[in-house]
């Protein structure tokens, strides 16, 4: 029997089974779903990233909105535009009877650390600086409100929504300008300051009724508070304030009388109100006219906001305008002057010669910015509280100068300090220089040789070779009184010395020589100048550093002046840097190097 093996059927291949048609009919069929899922999944995908761009879009919001909410709160502002207010850091005075053990104290109401911002979010029209720079370009706010218009006219149909428009957004607020002040808590702050003020007044009768200042406003503009030529203009307070804590001298010629002009910045404002500087400057200055601050911009708020607070019988308008009135013009002029019309073109020899310029400038408040000045302008340092008289100009057209000895420890001899080398160069111009000229018509060579000046600014304050016999006096004592006639002289001096239009090209040029290298001293090129060519104007007086004057102090306190009172002191420096250096100091040496000299 035989056995047939039986074979299942044989298993047909893919390409077998199916026909070409049949394969190319599904492959197409597989493209399409592949297609269709893959389209599927890339809207899956994008919808996932918009949601989650959503979310992260509203958190910051939220995020943004709450720290608008947080600036708003710590600036006193409310964001709703219905009603915006500023509440102004108090800069409290309360160390009348604080003594040197409790300085850590009283340097915690410095008002730097209460410095607000100077950005300011607003919708009010007023506050619009229309020829300030928009968002810091090449074109100004004006520009930018036209532009807007005309290029979204439906969204910005009016002037005046355009402009809030862009000042909600943080851009084009003026920046002198702030937001009226009506607050029953910070007034009932500011009659207590003007309440301290009044009580200050040793020897000074005040007549009439106490100045009710409860609803007075913040910014008084009225008063001649200058921005360069512009006068600032708001409100006045609603009751006539009493006559002024320091009156003027009823002495007080026009040949004799002075103008204070002052430059300071936020860093000296805790000297000059808290320490009540300029109180002991008008209390012991004698014959002033006026007073002049010069500081940057953005400081000018919180100065007059603390004028209003430590001074505000000073800043009315009704007294302020009257000549021969109880109170003097008080000014603030921006430095932007300065800036645009020299340092920008000219630059400097270095960062810290910007203020000694301006001070030799300083004429052009009379000249270029038509402030009303005198011949006289008495230079004062802002961080500086005065305690004894003084007078500058006498009858006789002497004006007392003082050189100090021992000032900051200099030795008789000259050191790497002293201004040498630059003040007598200035005046001298350039070195010598020999050159031969070619005539290109009749090709003959002609010697041309430069000369240089004899020096009219000698230094004689140090021993030296040249001055052996120098008594090793110095004359920056924190103040100087420029007269116009003799810085006109030296203008021209320097100018033809070296050939420029004006002393500050001349300071940098000069600078650019190895003779002329050494430190720049404003007060000693004046001083050297006046006592070599106006030696009959010169009448001087002696100082000791340590003994009749204070070159530098942390401790200003009104227990400490007394004292200085009592000395015969003329005046102390009382510095910033000291202060941040009393407050870092550890132990006992580091506390007495950054106190400096004390009356007490």
């Amino acid at each position: 029997m035989s056995f047939t093996r039986r074979s299942a059927p044989a298993q047909r291949s893919f390409r077998h089974r199916f026909s070409v048609r049949d394969r190319l009919f599904m492959l197409i069929i597989g493209c399409m779903i592949v297609s269709q899922l893959h389209m599927l999944s890339k809207f899956v995908n994008t919808g996932v990233i918009i949601e989650s761009s959503s979310v992260e879009i509203e958190e910051k919001m939220r995020y943004i909105e709450n720290q608008k909410q947080k600036f708003a709160a710590s600036k006193g502002l409310t964001m709703d535009g219905s009603e915006i207010q500023n509440k102004i850091p108090y800069l409290d005075d309360d160390d009348d009877n604080a003594a040197v053990e409790e300085v850590d104290e009283i340097i915690n109401t410095n008002p730097l650390d209460k410095l607000h911002e100077t950005t300011i979010i607003t919708d009010d029209i007023n506050a619009f600086c229309g020829s300030c720079m928009w968002n810091n370009t090449n074109f100004n706010c004006d520009a930018r409100v036209d532009f807007i218009m005309k290029r979204y006219p439906k969204e910005n149909p009016t002037t005046d929504g355009t402009i809030q428009f862009i000042m909600k957004a943080g851009h084009c607020v003026d920046p002198n300008w702030a937001p009226k002040f009506i607050d029953e808590e910070i007034a009932d702050v500011e009659s207590k300051a003007a309440s301290i003020l009044r009580t200050r007044g040793e020897g000074d009768n005040f007549s009439g009724t106490t100045p009710d200042i409860s609803t007075s406003s913040l910014l008084l503009h009225n008063s001649p508070i200058k921005d360069n030529t512009i006068t600032q203009q708001t409100l006045p307070p609603p009751q006539p304030p009493s006559p002024s804590l320091i009156p003027i001298k009823s002495n007080s010629t026009t040949s004799t009388a002075i103008d204070i002009v002052s430059l300071t910045t936020n860093e000296d404002f805790f000297i000059l109100f808290n320490n009540s500087a300029i109180t002991s400057w008008l209390r012991h200055i004698q014959n002033i006219r006026s007073l002049t601050f010069i500081g940057p911009p953005h400081d000018y708020n919180l100065f007059q906001q603390n004028m209003v607070i430590h001074y505000p019988h000073l800043v009315d308008d009704t007294n302020n305008n009257r000549r021969g009135g109880i109170l003097i013009p008080i000014r603030w002029i921006d430095e932007t002057h300065w800036i645009t019309t020299y340092k920008n073109k000219y630059r400097v020899p270095y960062p810290q010669v910007f203020q000694q310029l301006i001070k030799l400038f300083v004429f052009d408040l009379r000249t270029k910015l038509n402030v009303d000045i005198g011949n006289n302008v008495l230079i004062v340092d802002s961080d500086t509280v005065w305690s004894r008289d003084v007078t500058f100009v006498h009858d006789n057209g002497t004006v007392t100068y003082f050189e100090v000895y021992d000032y900051a420890n200099q030795d008789v001899d000259c050191f790497g300090i002293d201004p040498v080398d630059f003040t007598e160069a200035i005046t001298m111009g350039p070195p010598p220089v020999n050159l031969l000229r070619l005539n290109h018509s009749t090709g003959e060579r002609t010697r041309s040789d430069t000369i240089q000046f004899d020096t009219v600014t000698p230094y004689s304050a140090c021993r030296r070779a040249k001055y052996p016999n120098a008594t090793g006096a110095r004359h920056i004592a924190h103040h100087m009184l420029f007269q116009y006639d003799v810085m006109m002289h030296l203008h021209s001096t320097i100018n033809k010395a070296w050939s420029l239009p004006n002393i500050w090209a001349a300071f940098m040029k000069c600078s650019r020589f190895e003779f002329c290298k050494s430190r720049v001293a404003e007060y000693e090129l004046y001083f050297s100048f006046i006592s070599f060519n106006y030696p009959d104007r010169v009448y001087l007086e002696q100082l000791v550093n340590g003994v009749n004057y204070m070159a530098g102090s942390a401790i200003c306190t009104n227990d400490e002046m007394e004292c200085c009172r009592e000395k015969s002191v003329l005046l102390k420096g009382c510095h910033n840097h000291r202060i941040d250096a009393l407050k870092e100091a550890k132990g006992r040496f580091q506390r007495k190097h950054a106190i400096g000299e004390m009356c007490c």
